[in-house]
């Protein structure tokens, strides 16, 4: 059977991970570069910002095309609430590493802010995929399907 990133599977759902990511990357950095260079912010003051914008376009295009991952409004909310949890921890990922590389070792802030950039993508898909949008060898649910309803 022939394999494309738009198909189910591990590799797919990472290369669909990968696109989404890359996206967000350029809204992140783009905004990133505006702020620190334009507007004149601090670098981790920017960083939290241009971070937390690639962020919301994650979420959802995450949720229906990388994982595929229907969801009732409740359920919805329940997987937001664990997105910012993860966002948040891959966000520290980030400052971490720009005040670490940057302002501890004196590297630029454009490289430091790449290896952020780095380690959350392996950590974001990781804990996407296992907690926040878990769906295990489930059928997608029908609008007339409750979650206890789905076959196993």
């Amino acid at each position: 059977m022939k394999r494309t990133i738009t198909k189910g599977g591990h590799l797919g759902q990472f290369a669909r991970f990968v696109i989404v990511g890359a996206l967000n990357t350029g809204v992140d950095a783009g905004l990133y570069i505006l702020l620190t260079r334009f507007v004149g912010l601090q670098p981790l003051v920017a960083s939290m910002f241009s971070f937390l914008a690639g962020s919301v376009n994650s979420f959802f295009l995450n949720k229906r095309w990388t994982f595929g991952h229907p969801a009732t409004t409740f359920e919805a909310l329940r997987q937001y609430g664990k997105f910012v949890m993860v966002s948040t921890v891959v966000m520290g990922l980030h400052q971490l590493s720009l005040a670490t590389l940057h302002y501890g070792l004196g590297l630029s802030d454009l490289i430091a802010k790449g290896w952020g950039i780095a380690a959350g993508v392996v950590a974001g898909f990781l804990l996407n995929k296992l907690w926040v949008f878990k769906w295990s060898h489930r059928q997608p649910l029908t609008t007339r399907q409750q979650p206890d309803a789905v076959p196993l």
